[in-house]
């Protein structure tokens, strides 16, 4: 399956990153979807949790 979104990601990521004010973390996991992260799957649970932390760290 391409991934079709992965450029654009990319992109988002170098826009953020020259932003003032702004900060992102754009992932890359190999062999998942875009969405994978709503699947019942142990790598998802880790990365909401990765996601929380993050969260909870920068507010």
């Amino acid at each position: 399956m391409p991934k079709i979104f992965h450029p654009d990601g990319i992109r988002l990521d170098e826009k953020l990153q020259e932003a003032i004010g702004t900060k992102g973390d754009f992932r890359v996991y190999d062999k998942m979807m875009h969405d994978w992260i709503t699947l019942p799957v142990p790598e998802a649970r880790q990365v909401i949790h990765e996601i929380a932390a993050w969260y909870l760290k920068e507010n």
